[in-house]
């Protein structure tokens, strides 16, 4: 029974993750909006890391080795980037000049934890 439940909810996470996927793909190729282009492709790294943790572990059982598990990090340190990098086009435009994408978190200056950032 417990076999049938993690085999259940690992399916329904990865197909939930596929339609993520399928949806924003195409976005990622086609917005012209850099904002919107940058967060789709964010979407698609992260739902494809999933996808490929999911399906080593709980399908194909691969061994969950250093190696095997460094490639799925590096994706999601890859969709980190790309949310960070679309929370910086969020900053407007007379402001950005004086952020960079890993302080980007930290804005406005008035929430932010970084002691010489704050105003």
């Amino acid at each position: 029974m417990n076999s049938l439940i993690v085999q259940l909810s690992s399916a329904a996470a990865a197909g939930s993750m596929l339609l993520v996927l399928w949806a924003y793909l195409p976005l990622a190729w086609r917005l012209h909006d850099p904002l919107g282009r940058v967060l789709a492709a964010a979407a698609t790294v992260l739902a494809l890391a999933y996808l490929l943790r999911s399906a080593a572990w709980d399908w194909v059982h691969l061994p969950s080795g250093p190696t095997v598990n460094a490639v799925f990090n590096l994706l999601i340190v890859l969709a980190a980037y790309l949310f960070l990098r679309g929370r910086l086009l969020t900053i407007p435009e007379p402001e950005r000049s004086h952020w960079r994408w890993w302080t980007a978190w930290a804005h406005p200056a008035s929430r932010c934890l970084i002691p010489w950032r704050r105003k």
